[in-house]
């Protein structure tokens, strides 16, 4: 039966959690998939594990380390399926919620806009608790200048019809990648349309260095500039920089450095003046209750035997 849907998992030196991952997604019910694994020149190369192979489970090896961006292009050129859904390797999807997300899209009228679903996710921390977390929808490029709320990639559904009319990552960008996919998925008119539940559990990652979140940034500032290759109007790279302000000002609280998270800060309110950190509510949060968390270390533990 062909796959109704490519699921693409990159991963680098990361054997047990990605196992986890692959598990989940071939454990989704009412639906026809293939999982593609992109082992991003890992030391230790990854294996799937013989009973995972006859579930339309690959590994597509890469020689030389590309970034999440380059690794998640190459898994969705190999792709074979109508549509496309990205998890990372960290991550793992809930029970019977891919199934779901593509009913969803499929339901959506205007098929042929180019659009991103997404889903509400359980932030999950094993020795803190769970946090639902849902984006809001959005079809304006204002809006999608401004923030990075509909990733982490891990809800991340499209067709293969969108993936081509907004073009692959760019994998010059090891940082923010996901950001400049979303501003080119407004700059070709299309929508951010979220999903009812939460689909999939993501735990916390570690600050990323400042310098490599400067580096992408001003990328991304040099191509949507005045003098970029996409250039945006004077108000929305406003709000641009205020929001690549706030990404640097994260990561350099992260590495101590408050000097810089303090000019940072100080530039992205300048810039784009506001009462609150981020430029909107970006999305709604509720605190998981004791049979949340039970449910998700339970499905922890069961995709990890």
């Amino acid at each position: 039966m062909p796959p109704d849907v490519t699921v693409v998992i990159p991963t680098h030196e990361r054997p047990e959690k990605t196992l986890r991952a692959v598990r989940s997604a071939v454990r989704q019910d009412n639906v026809a998939l293939e999982v593609v694994v992109v082992d991003d020149a890992s030391r230790q190369p990854f294996a799937v594990p013989d009973e995972l192979l006859a579930k339309n489970v690959r590994v597509l090896r890469l020689d030389t380390n590309v970034g999440p961006a380059g690794a998640r292009n190459a898994g969705a050129a190999a792709a074979s399926a109508p549509y496309i859904a990205f998890l990372d390797s960290d991550d793992f999807l809930l029970p019977a919620t891919l199934a779901r997300r593509l009913g969803f899209l499929g339901s959506l009228t205007d098929a042929r806009r180019p659009t991103l679903l997404a889903a509400s996710v359980w932030r999950w921390t094993p020795d803190i608790g769970a946090r639902e977390v849902r984006p809001v929808e959005t079809d304006s490029i204002a809006d999608l200048v401004s923030g990075c709320w509909y990733f982490p990639g891990s809800t991340s559904l499209m067709s293969r019809a969108t993936w081509e009319a907004v073009g692959p990552l760019d994998a010059n960008l090891r940082r923010l990648e996901d950001l400049d996919w979303g501003i080119r998925l407004g700059l070709a008119g299309g929508r951010l349309r979220v999903t009812p539940g939460p689909a999939s559990v993501i735990e916390s990652s570690p600050a990323v260095p400042l310098a490599r979140v400067e580096a992408a940034a001003a990328l991304i500032q040099a191509r949507y500039g005045p003098d970029g290759e996409h250039r945006l109007d004077a108000s929305n790279v406003s709000r641009l920089a205020a929001y690549l302000a706030v990404e640097k000002a994260r990561s350099a609280l992260g590495e101590r450095r408050f000097g810089a998270f303090a000019a940072n800060l100080f530039r992205s309110f300048v810039g784009k003046p506001r009462l609150t950190l981020h430029q909107r509510r970006w999305w709604t949060s509720r605190a998981g209750r004791a049979a949340d968390l039970a449910t998700i270390e339970a499905l922890a533990r069961s995709l990890a035997a």
